[in-house]
């Protein structure tokens, strides 16, 4: 049914349907494997910025130990102790490790002057204005010694406050929604505070809230510039071929890598919704543009190689058939010439076969009549030869 040059049609269409077949098999395979590498390396960036965060975590709780280890620190040996950790230095977009006091209102009077006698003469509460309760900065720690923050009253921010008030009320580390600084160097970029309370040494174990309340002092915090305090695994993320852009709860960013991250993005992305000390953070991953090449896709060499590879069946089986077409008919040819040669031979044959009797008669022929002109003319008595009619043909001597 497919003889001749057709079997090469057959054999490039069976490997063709082979190829796809397996290049479509491939593709799922591959982009199965996409995908799981895909969520591993969301995965690592994930525990990334945990890790990250913990380490500011960590700088908290070693300042409350120092703090409740010292019982009178100044703002001398504040430093000192910060600069000692070293952690700012190695940590870009945190902006110093600093010590808020809260203070009733009845008591904001005693406290700057105490904080004035101590050398800063020029210490005041900002904003100014009648609360019933303060969190002024006492101490700061930035590596450029910014001094301007010093007495800003943080319970002022609303936002600020809910996170303060959140860790004074669990005794754990809380972290603030997107807010934005008020005073200082940084004035004006956003950012957001990690707090952790501090309380007197006589707070009860498994306290209440009204005895954390009752026992506290004074908040230890780290406030982080966003787009900033997450470089690190920013340049580990973009490494991945990876976008990520994490949005509190108010979908306000927090920090996004590349800046212009693509909300509409194409291709893999997935979503990490996590409780970051008390504020939900929803940490977006999207796939750039290089990560399937990165990655490596085994279904598109497979195609390439499968469709040459078929052409090349399809061209060895096209040249063998035609050889074999070309030998058979010159083997057709061939019989026919020798055929016809047969024939013509035959005829010879024949032609040579009635000369050789014709011959073969005409010397049988000759050899009588010389036996018997031997005879007659050898004869020992009179001979003669004569005619039907009576006349004398021949007489031997």
């Amino acid at each position: 049914m497919f003889g001749g040059r057709g079997t090469a049609f057959v054999v490039l269409a069976l490997s063709l349907a082979i190829t796809i077949f397996g290049w479509e098999f491939t593709r799922r395979t591959t982009d199965q494997h996409i995908k799981q590498e895909f969520d591993a390396r969301v995965s690592e960036v994930s525990r990334d910025i945990q890790a990250s965060m913990t380490a500011f975590e960590d700088v908290l709780h070693a300042s409350r130990a120092f703090i409740l280890a010292s019982g009178h620190i100044s703002r001398h040996d504040w430093i000192v102790f910060q600069d000692a950790q070293r952690f700012e230095l190695s940590h870009p977009g945190m902006l110093g490790i600093g010590l808020a006091q809260e203070v009733n209102a009845a008591a904001l009077g005693q406290f700057i002057r105490s904080v004035r006698a101590e050398g800063d003469g020029g210490y005041r509460i900002l904003p100014v204005g009648e609360r019933p309760t303060y969190a002024p900065i006492r101490f700061t720690s930035a590596h450029n010694r910014d001094i301007a923050a010093l007495g800003f009253d943080m319970y002022s921010d609303p936002v600020r406050k809910v996170a303060m008030e959140r860790a004074r009320d669990t005794g754990k580390p809380a972290l603030s929604e997107l807010t934005v600084i008020k005073m200082g160097a940084k004035s004006g970029r956003e950012s957001i505070l990690l707090v952790l309370p501090v309380y007197r040494r006589t707070l009860a174990p498994n306290p209440s809230v009204a005895q954390r309340r009752a026992t506290l002092v004074s908040y230890v915090y780290i406030p982080l510039l966003t787009g900033e305090f997450m470089r690190d695994i920013a340049g580990e993320a973009a490494r991945k071929n990876l976008a990520m852009r994490i949005a509190d709860s108010r979908g306000a960013t927090i920090f996004s890598a590349p800046a212009d991250f693509p909300d509409q993005g194409v291709g893999l992305s997935a979503v990490a919704e996590k409780d970051m000390y008390g504020q939900p953070w929803s940490i977006r991953f999207q796939a750039l543009p290089g990560f399937n090449s990165a990655v490596g896709r085994a279904d598109a060499t497979f195609l390439t190689g499968g469709g040459i590879i078929s052409l090349l069946l399809f061209a060895l089986v096209w040249t063998l058939t035609s050889t074999r077409l070309r030998a058979e008919a010159l083997a057709r040819e061939m019989t026919r010439d020798l055929r016809e040669s047969e024939a013509r031979f035959k005829g010879y044959r024949g032609i040579g076969s009635d000369i050789t009797d014709r011959l073969q008669r005409d010397n049988a022929l000759l050899e009588s009549e010389t036996r018997f002109r031997n005879a007659f003319d050898s004869a020992a008595i009179g001979m003669a030869i004569v005619s039907l009619d009576g006349q004398w043909l021949q007489i031997n001597p």
